[in-house]
């Protein structure tokens, strides 16, 4: 797997977030990229694991497990009370 640069990650978001304004992209097709993205992002950030300092994972962590614990707990809320 290639790792994306980050200028190619925000370039992809702000194309996006301007397709979205301009009324071009509807709402659900916006999410289903957006969430495609996080994946991209996500994927990105797997490889780079063995080139990061244990300092720069620690600070990562509770960052990711914050974003994690929250759309897990909103994603039950939505689907399965």
């Amino acid at each position: 797997m290639t790792i994306e640069s980050a200028d190619s990650l925000a370039q992809q978001l702000r194309e996006l977030k301007q397709r979205r304004k301009e009324g071009s992209l509807p709402l659900k097709e916006y999410y289903r990229q957006i969430l495609g993205l996080m994946g991209t992002l996500a994927a990105s950030l797997q490889e780079e694991v063995g080139s990061l300092a244990e300092e720069e994972i620690a600070y990562q962590i509770p960052v990711v497990l914050l974003f994690l614990e929250e759309q897990i707990r909103k994603f039950g809320e939505r689907t399965h009370p």
